[in-house]
């Protein structure tokens, strides 16, 4: 997922430097010309105290340049990667394909593209849903579970029609078995057509995380696309 460059504390607090170096060779720059001022000769330890700062500042906007080059490398690397996500998800040939395979593929797609453990996609089935595909975790428990409505996240966010992340998942109850007993975090988006909720895409982890705005981004994404 995406994560905006931003500076880092090793950055500001050089930034931080060079404003009292700045302020310092400012101070001594007005010493020397005062001490020239007044006759007194050339005050050699404030020659010697300037070159340091200068060799300092130097050295300060180096470490700088370096900084940022690495956030804007990462900053750049960091949206390649999600262009790649976003256009696996969005590949037109899906569409083509009958339902049932749409859903298993796009639930692996989603699993691949977020580095989730667990990906399922709930249809809806009268007034609840049903578990209709199911990538990593255990199909041969979590398929064609009922999830009633307003039970658990699932039915939360079917209710609210939007999408809702959690970091302890114990939290809330939940009809399908790994959530109860090996999900972590998880997160879920509505699917919606026609103004009508159509399904929920789930996503999961074994271990607590934290959805961040490229990831919920991509999550809702796919909930349109499917």
């Amino acid at each position: 997922s995406y994560r905006r460059s931003r500076l880092t504390p090793r950055v500001v607090t050089a930034l931080l430097a060079l404003v009292w170096v700045g302020a310092t060779v400012g101070i001594l720059t007005d010493s020397v010309g005062d001490a020239h001022a007044a006759g007194e000769g050339t005050p050699w330890l404030a020659f010697v105290g300037l070159i340091g700062l200068a060799i300092l500042v130097a050295l300060s906007l180096v470490h700088v340049r370096r900084e940022l080059t690495a956030s804007a490398r990462f900053a750049y690397e960091a949206s390649a990667r999600s262009l790649e996500r976003v256009i696996q998800v969005t590949e037109v040939g899906l569409g083509e394909l009958p339902l049932h395979m749409l859903l298993d593929e796009m639930a692996s797609r989603v699993r691949a593209g977020t580095d989730a453990d667990t990906v399922m996609v709930l249809l809806r089935d009268g007034d609840g849903l049903v578990v209709r595909a199911v990538a990593g975790g255990d199909p041969d428990r979590d398929l064609g579970v009922q999830v009633p409505k307003g039970v658990g996240l699932v039915g939360l966010v079917a209710d609210w029609a939007e999408t809702v992340t959690v970091e302890d998942v114990r939290t809330y109850t939940s009809a399908i078995p790994s959530m109860q007993d090996r999900l972590a975090s998880a997160a879920a988006s509505p699917m919606i057509a026609g103004g009508e909720l159509v399904g929920v895409l789930l996503v999961g982890n074994d271990e607590h995380t934290v959805y961040d705005e490229g990831a919920i981004k991509l999550f809702e994404l796919a909930a349109d696309r499917i």
